[in-house]
């Protein structure tokens, strides 16, 4: 799909959910009027996490997301905190890791 692109010309945006094997096992499309966002939910909703650990890059730390992984999916998560949380990222370098 790298470079693919549509009959006007834009490009084929994808979100996909892997094993940690590699394989794909949910793919949506990402609108070109939004981003990866507003997909996460809708992707992640026909799986069963239950008791599995999703991992995800930062623009998905979200609470929303965190909250819909951890209650809703009964997942654990690891995410990726950067500078533009620094709330979050000061009370994270108090935990005793």
């Amino acid at each position: 799909m790298r470079g693919a692109r549509r009959q006007d010309g834009t490009q084929v945006h994808l979100l996909a959910a892997m094993t940690a094997g590699g394989q794909v096992i949910a793919q949506r499309e990402v609108d070109c009027k939004t981003n990866e966002i507003t997909v996460f939910k809708p992707l992640l909703t026909p799986l069963d996490l239950a008791d599995t650990v999703v991992t995800f890059d930062a623009l998905h730390s979200q609470t929303e997301h965190a909250r819909f992984l951890a209650e809703d999916k009964q997942a654990h998560y690891i995410a990726v905190i950067k500078g533009n949380h620094p709330t979050l990222r000061q009370e994270l370098k108090r935990l005793s890791w």
